[in-house]
């Protein structure tokens, strides 16, 4: 055991030194960070949760360097309580893996008090006893002793278990880790967006993650969503930018997320060269702000039918993004005819994907059109 633990030891600073996994923008190095993260660390953690709650220092620096390789920066735009939760929740389904750690130690440890009949089980009853007593999660026979005064991990435990509020949760959930997560996960707090209610909320969220789009394009709704896109008014907050104007020339207003992707003239124009294509499903006037911007509106369209819209927008907010990457760093303007083409090879993309997975007829009746 000392030299598990001093291996351990090892392989954190060898990991959370820096210099060799700071580049994990590059494929190599991102790709390295993951499999040593799950090959080596996280299991390890696991095992250590299985005796007792892993050290705060550890996980503290865990979340830190989780955060970082999401973001791609020290900065961090939004709060992690957000990032983790999942998608049609608003967002990102990342590990929290704090939280998971002292899951899955609160779970074995009950999972021993409740099923266990082993020397074991005796020894967490008699510890645990007082914490669950008191929770009225369990009710102790005259022949069943337990301490008044229990460790500290397990002190832990009743906090745990009151914050969650997992109390009245089926003794028999806890014979399954994976029960209990998804139980905890379902709990989560949708993330409203702009007037509206949560359950449209939790559909358009469920839109924007769509599992037949491009990640790409999830990332981009989800971004745009949260306003969290580099864009100039959210780099003048940070003082990374001298104006937050557009930077298109003849547009003074301030650029945002929805100003990129609908309000700017020069999306509107783009816009209105993706009519064409989507008039085979919808008429001008149902392609609004609430439809780009918030995935709102499926309304009278099967859901097919919807899926093939949802891809064309994708793919024209996806090019939109891409034209104004390309102005702001290379000082290049496309046309919005160069734009609509980009759009195009998106769509083409997700095409031929329909093709592959049911056959040129099946998704020659479902777009109604040859992409260009």
């Amino acid at each position: 055991m000392r030299y598990f633990f001093f291996a351990e030891r090892k392989s954190l600073t060898l990991f959370f030194s820096g210099g060799w996994f700071s580049a994990v923008s590059l494929p190599f190095f991102g790709g390295l960070f993951l499999f040593f993260l799950r090959s080596v660390l996280i299991p390890s953690l696991f095992y250590l949760s299985v005796v007792f709650p892993p050290p705060r220092r550890v996980q503290i620096i865990l979340a830190r360097k989780l955060a970082r390789f999401f973001w791609r920066s020290n900065l961090e735009p939004l709060a992690r309580d957000i990032v983790y939760k999942p998608r049609y929740s608003g967002g990102m389904n990342l590990p929290d893996l704090r939280f998971v750690l002292h899951l899955y130690f609160v779970v074995m440890h009950l999972h021993l008090f409740f099923f266990d009949k082993s020397r074991a089980g005796c020894f967490v009853r008699y510890n645990l006893g007082f914490v669950l007593r008191s929770l009225s999660m369990w009710s102790p026979s005259n022949v069943s002793p337990f301490a008044f005064t229990p460790p500290a991990c397990y002190v832990f435990v009743k906090k745990f278990l009151l914050d969650r509020q997992m109390c009245s949760l089926d003794p028999i959930a806890w014979k399954s880790f994976k029960v209990v997560f998804s139980f905890v996960s379902s709990s989560f707090p949708v993330s409203t967006l702009p007037s509206m209610a949560v359950e449209r909320s939790r559909a358009a969220w469920s839109a924007m993650s769509h599992p037949r789009l491009l990640g790409l394009h999830r990332d981009l709704h989800w971004r745009a969503a949260h306003e969290v896109l580099p864009t100039r008014r959210a780099l003048h907050r940070r003082s990374l930018t001298p104006s937050p104007a557009c930077p298109r020339e003849g547009c003074s207003a301030e650029e945002y997320a929805a100003h990129v992707f609908w309000d700017c003239p020069f999306a509107t124009a783009v816009w209105r060269r993706s009519l064409p294509c989507l008039h085979h499903h919808l008429q001008e006037e149902q392609l609004t702000y609430r439809l780009v911007m918030h995935a709102s509106g499926m309304g009278p369209w099967q859901p097919e039918q919807w899926r093939v819209i949802w891809c064309i927008v994708s793919s024209v907010k996806g090019a939109l993004w891409d034209a104004r990457n390309i102005l702001v760093l290379r000082r290049e303007v496309l046309r919005p005819v160069a734009v609509w083409r980009m759009a195009c090879k998106a769509v083409g993309d997700y095409y031929h994907q329909d093709i592959r997975r049911k056959g040129l007829q099946w998704a020659t009746s479902v777009w109604l059109f040859d992409p260009p």
